[in-house]
C-alpha cells in the first residue's frame, strides 16, 4: 500500500541506511575471508617445511583453496553493494539539490516582490519631492540641480525596477529548473574580504657602501662612491654584504663615516655587485648613486647634473672666472 503524503527524502534514508549496514557487513565478511587466506597459507608453508604428509598437506591445501573461493564470493557482492550506496547517496544529494533551488527560487521570487513594493513607495515619495522642488525652484535658483535630479529619478526608476523585478523572476525559473549553470544557493551581497596580514618581502634593502662599488639595475650600469647610503635589491645588498663592499644601516660603520663625503672617483676601480660579477662595461650608463651632499659631485650624469662638479683625476687647479683670487 503506498502513502501519497509520505516523505520519499526520509524513505530514501532509510534505504541508504539499510544499504550501508549490508555494506559494512559483507565488508567485514569479505576481510575474515582475506584474513584466513593469509594464515592458511602460512599454515600450508610450515606442513611442507615440516615435510608433513601427503594427506595434511592436502587438507591443507583444500582449506586454503576454500578461503580463496569466500574471497572470490565476497568480492563482487560488495562492489555490488557499493554500487547500491553510491547510487541512493546521489539520489538524496539530487533531492537535497531540487529543494535547495525550489527554497532559493521562492526566496527570489520574494525579492522580486519587494523590490516592487518598495520601488512604488520610492517613485510616490520622489514625485512629491519632484513636486516641492520644483516649486522652491521658481524661488531659488540653487534649487535647479535638485529639481533637474528629481525630475530624472521619476522618469528613470519605475523602469529599472520592472526591469529589476522581472530579471529577478527570470533568474528565479533558472535556479528552479538548473538552467545555464546557475547555483542553486541563494547569492548574497558580496562582503569586504579582508587579506591576512603577511611580511612583505622588503623591495631595497638600505646598506651603506665602504667602498667605490657598481651593479647593474634598471637604469643601467649604476655607480656610487664611498660612504654612500644605498638602496638596493635585495640579491644585490646581500653580495655587497659577504663582499664586505658595503655594511648594514644601522651600524657600528655607519654610524662612524655616514657624514663623510667621498667624491666619486673615475680612475678608481669601483666593486662589482653583479651576480655574475663579469667584468664589462666601466663608465656609469645610468645616474650616479647617492644622496646629499653627494650630488655635487655627480654633475655629469643625468638626475644629478650640476655645475659643481668636481672631477678629481690629475692636481686640483684653481679657476677664477670673473674676479681676483
Amino acid at each position: 500500500m503506498k502513502f501519497p503524503f509520505a516523505n520519499p527524502e526520509k524513505a530514501t534514508d532509510k534505504k541508504l541506511a539499510d544499504a550501508v549496514a549490508s555494506r559494512d557487513a559483507i565488508a567485514k565478511r569479505l576481510a575474515e575471508a582475506q584474513g584466513a587466506v593469509v594464515e592458511r597459507g602460512e599454515a600450508l608453508q610450515r606442513l611442507a617445511r615440516e615435510s608433513a604428509t601427503d594427506p595434511a598437506l592436502a587438507a591443507g591445501e583444500a582449506s586454503l583453496q576454500e578461503a580463496q573461493r569466500r574471497v572470490a564470493t565476497w568480492l563482487p557482492t560488495l562492489a555490488e553493494k557499493e554500487q547500491i550506496v553510491a547510487k541512493l547517496e546521489s539520489e538524496l544529494a539530487a533531492a537535497a539539490e531540487k529543494k535547495l533551488r525550489r527554497e532559493t527560487s521562492i526566496a527570489i521570487e520574494a525579492l522580486a516582490d519587494e523590490v516592487e513594493q518598495a520601488g512604488e513607495l520610492f517613485s510616490a515619495g520622489a514625485v512629491a519631492l519632484a513636486e516641492a522642488v520644483k516649486r522652491a525652484a521658481a524661488v531659488i535658483m540653487d534649487a535647479r540641480s535638485l529639481q533637474n535630479y528629481t525630475e530624472t529619478v521619476v522618469l528613470e526608476v519605475p523602469p529599472s525596477v520592472e526591469q529589476t523585478a522581472t530579471l529577478l523572476r527570470t533568474q528565479a525559473v533558472h535556479v528552479l529548473h538548473a538552467l545555464n549553470n546557475t547555483p542553486a544557493e541563494m547569492p548574497t551581497p558580496n562582503k569586504p574580504v579582508i587579506a591576512p596580514v603577511q611580511d612583505a618581502k622588503p623591495v631595497t634593502v638600505r646598506v651603506f657602501s665602504m667602498q667605490q662599488v657598481r651593479w647593474t639595475g634598471p637604469k643601467g650600469h649604476r655607480f656610487a662612491p664611498k660612504y654612500t647610503v644605498l638602496d638596493l635589491p635585495p640579491d644585490v645588498a646581500d653580495r655587497a654584504l659577504a663582499l664586505k663592499a658595503c655594511t648594514p644601516v644601522p651600524g657600528n660603520e655607519w654610524a662612524t663615516y655616514k657624514e663623510t663625503y667621498v667624491p666619486f672617483s673615475h680612475h678608481q676601480p669601483a666593486i662589482n655587485l653583479d651576480g655574475d660579477a663579469v667584468e664589462g662595461e666601466t663608465k656609469p650608463t645610468g645616474p650616479l648613486y647617492g644622496e646629499v651632499p653627494q650630488p655635487a659631485a655627480f654633475g655629469r650624469y643625468g638626475e644629478h647634473a650640476t655645475q659643481e662638479f668636481v672631477e678629481t683625476i690629475g692636481v686640483p687647479r684653481l679657476m677664477v672666472i670673473g674676479g681676483k683670487s
